[in-house]
């Protein structure tokens, strides 16, 4: 059984149920918390990190910030944001000041950065959990310059940052084919009888980004630049 859970416990007296009847189960993408199943998905200690990295290298360390608070009450909306924190701690000379809930829709976040904008009058760049598109807008239309973008990887987030003159972008990948990874390991537990030693398994996605960097808080981390027509579709 594969599950991209909506919930991380409320299933899990049925899953403990199913792996007591000797049934492999893989929990995907939005994992669950019973220990009995196997929990695939993406590394989500690295993707904060390596787009807050960035961020402080496009800023020479030094500058004011947006971060996005995400989905109240998501489990993963607060691990992103730490992870960012984390990482821009770091930096003494980068200051948040001032943050947003995006909910992972363009509108919310469009309509917290240009609420955040009002309010302070200079910012030297934006670290979202969404699209960041909506952010760029919001610089667009509140007649601010274009400011350094962290966000995830969505076409329109690529299609933005590659058509905006002087847009810097850097999207992180929780991919598509996280399924066809869990898919994998099914079959090849089933095909073989040999299990993954850990319950966890982690997929690491690669970056999207118009300034790629190497980084050092996880080097070898794989770059890919956006482009028109290779990793950005306007049609």
């Amino acid at each position: 059984i594969l599950i991209d859970a909506a919930s991380a416990e409320a299933l899990n007296p049925t899953i403990k149920k199913a792996c007591d009847a000797g049934i492999v189960v893989i929990s995907f993408d939005q994992v669950v918390s019973e220990p009995c199943a196997y929990a695939l998905e993406s590394d989500w200690t690295r993707i904060p990190a390596v787009l807050a990295e960035w961020m402080a290298s496009q800023l020479n360390g030094k500058g004011k910030v947006f971060v996005d608070r995400g989905l109240a009450g998501a489990p993963i909306s607060a691990q992103l944001e730490k992870g960012y924190l984390d990482v821009l701690a770091k930096y003494p000379g980068i200051e948040v000041i001032g943050n947003y809930n995006g909910e992972y829709a363009l509108g919310p976040e469009q309509a917290g950065v240009a609420a955040l904008l009002a309010a302070h009058p200079e910012v030297d760049g934006i670290l979202t959990q969404g699209y960041g598109s909506g952010a760029i807008k919001a610089l667009q239309d509140a007649g601010r310059k274009v400011v350094p973008v962290t966000a995830f990887s969505y076409n329109v987030a690529a299609t933005t940052c590659a058509q905006t003159e002087g847009a810097k972008c850097i999207l992180g990948s929780n991919p598509a084919y996280l399924s066809s990874e869990a898919i994998k390991l099914a079959v090849d537990i089933l095909d073989t009888g040999k299990k993954p030693a850990e319950r966890s398994v982690s997929v690491k996605g690669d970056f999207v980004t118009t300034d790629p960097f190497e980084s050092k808080l996880y080097p070898g981390t794989k770059m890919i630049k956006i482009a028109i027509g290779e990793s950005a579709f306007p049609d």
